[in-house]
């Protein structure tokens, strides 16, 4: 096997931990848990090999599961409440985010212009109807009046 196992540690909770320190930190404990200990390997030994490529096959089928949820993790190591809030928000404001910000702009206006066409449409609406109105009361008295003068005529 090409690969050191310690590389390919080093390499799966690279993966998985995607520059948080808190994700690898969680990973190594899990390695442990599967009795794989991260700084103990120095010679390549095949089983030891393929039992990793199993767990680096488990981690990316549980990322696929996360994945789903559209959770975004942020942490910060700011001392301060204000920093702490302020470099949490600059992470969660990735393209994504962005992404849906502009889409939801987008929508609210298509909505602004379909209101704006609902109004108008009622408007003419509202003035057909009272236009309708009229002839018909309109009608009514010519109907009432032709009726008046053919039984006293």
């Amino acid at each position: 096997m090409s690969n050191s196992i310690k590389q390919i540690i080093d390499d799966i909770i690279r993966e998985r931990a995607k520059g948080n320190p808190a994700i690898e930190e969680m990973t190594k404990a899990k390695l442990i848990l599967k009795g794989i200990y991260p700084h103990r390997y120095d010679v390549n030994q095949p089983e030891i090999i393929k039992r990793l490529n199993e767990i680096r096959k488990q981690f990316k089928a549980e990322e696929t599961v996360e994945e789903r949820y559209y959770i975004k993790t942020a942490f910060s190591a700011k001392e301060t409440e204000e920093d702490l809030v302020s470099d949490i928000q600059n992470q969660l404001q990735n393209e994504e985010y962005r992404k849906i910000s502009e889409e939801n702009r987008e929508l609210k206006k298509e909505v602004s212009e379909l209101k704006r066409k609902l109004e108008f449409t009622i408007n003419e609406l509202k003035q057909f109807n009272i236009t309708l109105e009229e002839e018909i009361d309109q009608r009514t008295k010519r109907e009432d009046r032709i009726r008046y003068l053919s039984y006293h005529d």
